[in-house]
């Protein structure tokens, strides 16, 4: 052992091995494993009696909040009220189905915060909402493409105009 300012550094590691003291150069052996000091020091603390290391209990609590059944079936209840619109034939083979235009997650969730309140009953938060609607739905809203080429054809105009302002 070495003494360094008033605290002690070890230089040697023991561990018994089938009731055997086997001391080995704690310097060697964090430079063969390339690990450091606190990674050796933690699993020697986590051995069990029988020479294993424990498992890493990191997330196996059960105090998780999860989410009513009731409510979970209310947002699906209340995304599958939404009328579906026929795919575009470049996608029909597609599995997806697809919302109108005019929706967004955003805007269906404030429909169903109202539809909930008019009722009486508890609601899911919008984190909530987005994650079923993503997990559990194959859905996307309709956009067709004459509004993209609509909006690509006024900016491609309005780029022109300005070039030929300046």
């Amino acid at each position: 052992m070495v003494v360094k300012k008033g605290a002690v550094v070890r230089q040697s590691l023991t561990h018994s091995v089938n009731d055997q003291v086997v001391t080995v150069c704690k310097t060697f052996f964090l430079h063969t494993l390339k690990v450091s000091d606190k990674t050796v020091t933690t699993a020697l603390n986590k051995l069990s009696a029988s020479g294993i290391v424990c498992g890493d209990k990191r997330g196996k609590h059960m105090n998780r909040k999860k989410v009513p059944a009731a409510i979970r079936s209310s947002v699906r209840d209340h995304i599958m009220m939404f009328p579906k619109v026929e795919s575009h034939y470049c996608c029909a083979n597609s599995s997806r189905q697809y919302l109108e235009s005019g929706l967004s997650v955003a805007r269906m969730y404030d429909l169903y915060v109202q539809h909930q309140k008019e009722k009486g009953e508890e609601y899911a938060s919008n984190c909530t909402y987005r994650k079923i609607f993503k997990s559990d739905f194959n859905l996307s809203f309709f956009y067709t493409k004459k509004k993209i080429n609509v909006m690509s054809v006024l900016h491609s105009n309005t780029a022109v105009m300005i070039s030929n302002v300046l």
